[in-house]
């Protein structure tokens, strides 16, 4: 390709990068839900962010005091087809310059070892919106698997692997056994 043309190339490229990114378009609400899951629990960072027509009507939506309580009875949690009760974490909403942040939390009081699924639901409206759900890196031998969710990423469904922790213990326990029977057996020879 010649200088020549190449130029009206170069130009349109240039023209392109000198557009303003923008994260959402300014008339919606923005709300990215991460979800992360330990054997024990089922965390929910929900994250809200106005376009910027909508910040003073966010602003006085989210300033009334039971606007988090709202939030939480317009998300549904389940696991293996079983709802799960959400509770709204005592952390305080977390407004920062551009975004506002909600905390909730699921117990999981008796996850089994093996494959499980999950699925959440954001049904939170307030204002026109676009979702956003991703599940973060499971911890605690929890293993991710496929994740799948709807055209509007309001419902998220994660395969996910637990660990079975009667198995580990029953590997420390003959651990502890064999560590036992062999110091017996040193001190029975001196």
């Amino acid at each position: 390709m010649t200088t020549a043309q190449s130029l009206p190339l170069l130009s349109s490229l240039l023209a392109f990068c000198a557009l303003p990114a923008l994260a959402h378009p300014r008339d919606e609400l923005g709300q990215a839900s991460y979800v992360g899951i330990t054997p024990s629990s089922v965390t929910i960072e929900l994250s809200l962010t106005p376009g910027e027509q909508l910040v003073a009507p966010f602003a006085a939506l989210a300033a009334k005091p039971d606007y988090p309580q709202r939030v939480l009875t317009d998300l549904c949690l389940s696991l293996d087809g079983k709802p799960l009760m959400l509770n709204l974490l005592p952390k305080p909403l977390t407004t920062g310059e551009q975004s506002t942040k909600l905390y909730f939390s699921a117990p999981l009081v008796s996850l089994s070892g093996g494959k499980h699924t999950l699925r959440f639901e954001n049904h939170h409206t307030p204002l026109k919106s676009a979702y956003l759900a991703a599940t973060l890196a499971g911890t605690d031998g929890i293993q991710i698997g496929q994740q799948t969710h709807d055209a509007t990423q309001q419902t998220l469904t994660v395969a996910f692997q637990a660990p079975n922790h009667e198995w580990n213990l029953t590997l420390w326990l003959v651990g502890a056994g064999l560590a036992g029977c062999l110091i017996y057996a040193r001190k029975r020879r001196r």
